[in-house]
C-alpha cells in the first residue's frame, strides 16, 4: 500500500510538470501583441544587443578606474647559480714621508691584491608594492570616462534599434500569415463553390441537358483542376509565412502555431498625423546614434588636446628583500624601504603627432555631422514616400472592397441566373474567379496598407 502511495505521488508530479511546460509553450491563438511579447524574449538578435550592452558598461567601469589609485604588488623568490660577490680590484697605497724631530721617515708602496668579498646568498626574496594616484591629466581621464558613457547610449540604441527591428518583422509576417490564411480561405470557398458548379454541370451534361455542351463541361472541369493547383500553392504560401514568423519570433520550428481570427485594423488618418511631425526625424534611433557618434568624436579631441598639458601623480613605494645574509646592503635598516613622491611626465615636442591627432578627430566630428544631414534628408524623402504610399493603400482598400462587394453580388446573380438556365457556364465560372481574384486583391491592399504603417513605426516609433 506505501509503494502504491509513492507511484500515485510520482504520476502526480509528472502530470505537474507536464501542464506547467504545456503551458509554457502554448502558442495557440496568438495575438499580434502576444508575439511581439514573445520575440522580444526569445529572439537571439535581441540577446546579441543586451550583450552589447554589457559590454559597454564593462568598457566603462574600465574608464572609471582611472580616476581610482593604481595598486600594485609583486613578489618573486629566486635562486642564484652562485653567491652574489664583489671583487676588490688590486690596489696600491702610498705612505708619505713621516717626520720624526727632524729625520725623515719614508715608506715603501702598499699592495694589496684584489680580493672577493660576498654581498649576498644565493637565495633571495624580492617584494615589492607601487601605489600610483592621479592628481591631474589635462583632461585625458575625464575624456575616456565621458567617451565610455557615451558609447554605453549607442549600445543601448542597438538594443532599441534592435527592438524595432523584431517588432517590424514580426508584424511583417504576423500580416502575411494572415493574408495567406485569409486567401487560402477565399480560394477554399472558391473551390468549394467551383466543385459544387462542375457536379452541377456534369450532372445536367449527363442528363442531356440542352443548356450544358461538352464544350462547357469541359472548361469547368479545367478550371477546377487549375484552381486546385492555386489553392496547393496558397496553403504552401501559407505554411511559408508560418515558418518566417517562427523565425523572428525566436521559437524552435516544430512548434505548433495558430494565429487569432481578430484581425487587427490600423487607422491611416492616424499614421498620415503623425508623419506630419515637424521634430519626426529626431525619434529615428540611427539618428540618435550619430548625435551620440558625435559627440564621442568631440571628446576624443579633448582627449587628444590633453596631451599639450602635463600628467601628475602621486606615486608611493614599498621595496622589502630578504636574503640571509646580514652585511653589505642587506642590514635590517635596508631590509623594508619606503618612499612617496610626487611625478610629473610632460611631452614637450612630438614631432606634431598631437596636433596630427586632432585633426585627425575634428574630421571625424565633421564627417558624422555630414552623415547626420545626409540621414536627415533621407529621411524627409522617406517621409514624403511614406505618406504617399499610404495614401495609395488607403485609396486600394477602398476601391478594392467595393470591386469586391460588387464581385460577389455579380457571383450571386450568375448562379441564380445558371441555376434557372438564364447564364452560360461559362459566365458563371468566370463570376466566381473575378470573385476570388478580386476577394484576395482586397485582402493584399490591407496587407500593404498594414505594412507601410509598419516602415513607418520601424523609422520613428509606435504609433500609438
Amino acid at each position: 500500500m506505501r509503494h502504491y502511495k509513492i507511484y500515485q505521488v510520482i504520476i502526480l508530479m509528472i502530470l505537474i510538470t507536464t501542464l506547467i511546460f504545456a503551458q509554457e509553450n502554448n502558442y495557440s491563438n496568438l495575438t499580434l501583441e502576444k508575439c511581439i511579447q514573445i520575440a522580444l524574449e526569445k529572439n537571439k538578435q535581441n540577446e546579441i544587443a543586451q550583450k552589447l550592452i554589457k559590454k559597454s558598461e564593462a568598457q566603462l567601469k574600465q574608464a572609471e578606474s582611472a580616476r581610482m589609485p593604481q595598486l600594485e604588488i609583486s613578489s618573486s623568490a629566486y635562486i642564484n647559480d652562485e653567491d652574489i660577490n664583489f671583487i676588490q680590484p688590486p690596489l696600491q697605497v702610498k705612505i708619505p714621508p713621516i717626520d720624526l724631530l727632524g729625520m725623515t721617515l719614508s715608506l715603501d708602496k702598499i699592495d694589496f691584491p684584489s680580493q672577493s668579498f660576498k654581498i649576498a646568498d644565493n637565495k633571495s626574496i624580492l617584494t615589492e608594492a607601487a601605489l600610483t594616484y592621479p592628481l591631474y591629466t589635462g583632461g585625458k581621464i575625464n575624456s575616456i570616462i565621458e567617451q565610455a558613457k557615451i558609447g554605453l547610449k549607442i549600445s543601448k540604441d542597438d538594443f532599441r534599434l534592435s527592438e524595432r527591428e523584431i517588432k517590424y518583422n514580426v508584424k511583417n509576417t504576423f500580416y502575411a500569415v494572415i493574408l495567406a490564411r485569409n486567401i487560402s480561405r477565399i480560394a477554399g470557398d472558391a473551390l468549394l463553390r467551383f466543385e459544387a458548379t462542375y457536379k452541377l454541370t456534369e450532372s445536367l451534361f449527363n442528363s442531356g441537358s440542352e443548356k450544358v455542351n461538352k464544350l462547357d463541361y469541359l472548361k469547368n472541369k479545367m478550371t477546377l483542376e487549375a484552381f486546385k493547383g492555386m489553392n496547393s500553392t496558397i496553403l504552401s504560401n501559407y505554411k511559408t509565412a508560418v515558418s518566417a514568423l517562427k523565425f523572428y519570433m525566436g521559437i524552435d520550428q516544430s512548434e505548433e502555431i495558430s494565429i487569432s481570427e481578430e484581425n487587427p485594423t490600423y487607422e491611416t488618418g492616424e499614421a498620415e498625423k503623425f508623419l506630419s511631425n515637424e521634430s519626426l526625424n529626431e525619434l529615428n534611433i540611427n539618428n540618435q546614434k550619430l548625435d551620440n557618434a558625435i559627440k564621442v568624436y568631440e571628446s576624443k579631441v579633448n582627449e587628444a588636446q590633453s596631451e599639450y598639458y602635463p600628467s601628475i601623480a602621486l606615486f608611493g613605494n614599498f621595496r622589502r628583500w630578504d636574503n640571509s645574509y646580514d652585511y653589505a646592503n642587506f642590514t635590517p635598516e635596508n631590509q623594508n624601504i619606503f618612499t612617496v613622491g610626487i611625478g610629473l611626465k610632460w611631452s614637450v615636442f612630438n614631432g606634431f603627432r598631437t596636433e596630427g591627432k586632432i585633426e585627425e578627430m575634428e574630421v571625424e566630428v565633421s564627417r558624422f555631422k555630414s552623415q547626420k544631414a545626409l540621414l536627415n534628408e533621407g529621411l524627409k524623402m522617406q517621409k514624403e514616400k511614406l505618406l504617399n504610399e499610404l495614401k495609395e493603400a488607403n485609396e486600394k482598400v477602398n476601391f478594392a472592397k467595393l470591386a469586391m462587394m460588387t464581385a460577389i453580388e455579380n457571383r450571386e446573380l450568375n448562379l441564380r441566373a445558371y441555376q434557372n438556365e438564364m447564364a452560360s457556364v461559362s459566365d458563371f465560372i468566370e463570376s466566381q474567379l473575378i470573385e476570388a481574384i478580386l476577394s484576395s486583391q482586397h485582402e493584399a491592399a490591407l496587407y500593404m496598407q498594414a505594412s507601410t504603417i509598419f516602415k513607418i513605426e520601424q523609422l520613428f516609433g509606435d504609433i500609438r
